[in-house]
C-alpha cells in the first residue's frame, strides 16, 4: 500500500493533488491511499465501487481494512444492464467482508448497493449524496492508455470526490476486463 497526502484546498491544492495521485497511480504497482490533509482518524464510512475485476475487490477488501471499528461499508455496483448474478456475488462479497475485522474489533457493517447508468456519474452521485470519508475503486490497465491516463471512472472519481481515495491497479503485465470476477 502506498500512501499519499491528497490537497483538497481551493483549485490550486485540487488541481496538484489530483495531478500528483493520478501519477502515481499511472505508475503504480499496488493500492494507492490518497489521504485528504484533514483527515485524523480511520475512515467510519466507505464507499467501494465494484465492477467485478481483480482490481475492484482487492481495493474493497483494503478499503475493509481500514474502516473504523463499527463503520459502516458500502459496495456500490453499477451496470446498465445488470447480471442476473450480480445480486448474488455482491451478497457474497458482502458476507466476506463483513466477517473481516481487525483482532478484537467490531466487523462493521457491509451493505450493498446496485445501480443502474454509466459508472461515472452514478457512483459520483452516491459519493456526493453520502458523507464517505474514503472511497475505494479499481483500475483496469496497465496498457499504455492506462499508463498514461489511468482509468476514466477512478481518474473521475479522484477528481470529483472531496474524501479520501483507495485505488487498486491491475497486476502488472495483466489486462483485466471488468467483467472476469464477478462481484
Amino acid at each position: 500500500l502506498t500512501v499519499m497526502g491528497m490537497l483538497r484546498h481551493g483549485y490550486v491544492g485540487q488541481a496538484v493533488g489530483e495531478a500528483t495521485m493520478l501519477d502515481v497511480l499511472g505508475e503504480a504497482t499496488q493500492p494507492v491511499l490518497g489521504v485528504c490533509a484533514d483527515v485524523t482518524a480511520l475512515p467510519t464510512r466507505v464507499l467501494a465501487a465494484v465492477d467485478g475485476s481483480a482490481p475492484s475487490l482487492v481495493a474493497a477488501r483494503v478499503a475493509k481494512r481500514l474502516l473504523a471499528a463499527g463503520g459502516a461499508m458500502t459496495l456500490a455496483y453499477v451496470s446498465s444492464a445488470t447480471p442476473a448474478d450480480a445480486p448474488n456475488a455482491l451478497e457474497e462479497l458482502r458476507a466476506e467482508l463483513s466477517g473481516t475485522s481487525r483482532a478484537g474489533e467490531a466487523a462493521g457493517s457491509v451493505r450493498t448497493l446496485v445501480l443502474e447508468g454509466e459508472p461515472m456519474p452514478a457512483l459520483l452521485a452516491v459519493a456526493e449524496a453520502e458523507p464517505f470519508d474514503l472511497v475505494a475503486a479499481g483500475t483496469h490497465g496497465p496498457g499504455l492508455f492506462e499508463r498514461i491516463f489511468v482509468g476514466s471512472v477512478a481518474r473521475a472519481l479522484v477528481r470529483g470526490v472531496r474524501a479520501s481515495m483507495l485505488i487498486a491497479p491491475a497486476p502488472s503485465g495483466d489486462a483485466v476486463s471488468p467483467r472476469a470476477v464477478q462481484p
